[in-house]
């Protein structure tokens, strides 16, 4: 990390978290990307926690342009697993990009970029993004 992070930086990336497939369902890549969240999020001088991640999904709407394709997830008439693991926990899409990456036929070599906003403290746990508190299963 020391080797990658430039102290002065104001921008934090979320890179490459995941969990083998054996370990779905136990929330552990939920946590893995929340304690980058807060980590990036704590650092003095940051004003965006970033990332690009893949809809995993589009492999399974091969004529559906991207645009439409992120614009259904984001309207809810369709569901992307990748892209709703993120925007359930409140991301926001800012951009879409095609030929992101080439040889990922799950997501038709696509990428989107994502931004998790800064945590808003609350007075009542139940009330802070789910990237901002702890769960009975992640403790």
């Amino acid at each position: 990390f020391t080797a990658t992070h430039a102290s002065e930086g104001s921008l934090y990336q979320l890179v490459g978290v995941s969990c083998h497939p054996s370990a779905r369902g136990q929330r552990i890549g939920r946590q893995l990307v929340d304690l980058q969240i807060t980590r990036g999020w704590s650092l003095p001088g940051v004003h965006s926690v970033l990332g690009f991640t893949r809809p995993t999904g589009r492999h399974l709407s091969p004529g559906v342009p991207l645009d439409d394709y992120v614009s259904s997830h984001e309207d809810g008439s369709t569901t992307d697993p990748t892209l709703s693991f993120h925007t359930a926990a409140g991301a926001v899409v800012l951009s879409h990009h095609e030929n992101f990456r080439p040889n990922d036929h799950e997501s038709l070599g696509s990428g989107v970029l994502i931004s998790y906003p800064r945590p808003i403290p609350a007075t009542d746990p139940a009330h802070q993004p789910l990237h901002g508190r702890m769960t009975n299963r992640s403790r």
